[in-house]
């Protein structure tokens, strides 16, 4: 996938976020979703599954991330799953 399919991608996330209520402050929470991007390598976005979440977000709480931090993951990466990247898969990872 191209640059201009992330992009799109991105746009739809933050829409995503902001009807789910989040805080507009919290709305850049692309960070959770490229550190499991990171976190998943070699494999590539379409191959992550419901495991590959878990690990990532079992590695951000041993890392010493706070609740709150996990929490906000947790819903970052439910929110792009569902939502920004509707119509490409058919399940979420987390």
């Amino acid at each position: 996938m191209g640059a201009s399919g992330w992009d799109t991608r991105w746009v739809r996330f933050r829409v995503a976020v902001k009807l789910a209520g989040v805080e507009p402050m919290m709305h850049d929470c692309r960070g959770w979703v490229w550190g499991i991007l990171v976190s998943i390598r070699p494999k590539k976005f379409a191959q992550a599954e419901l495991g590959d979440a878990e690990g990532y977000l079992q590695k951000l709480a041993m890392a010493g991330k706070e609740i709150w931090q996990l929490k906000q993951a947790d819903e970052a990466l439910k929110i792009f799953y569902q939502e920004a990247d509707h119509g490409r898969r058919t399940g979420r990872p987390t």
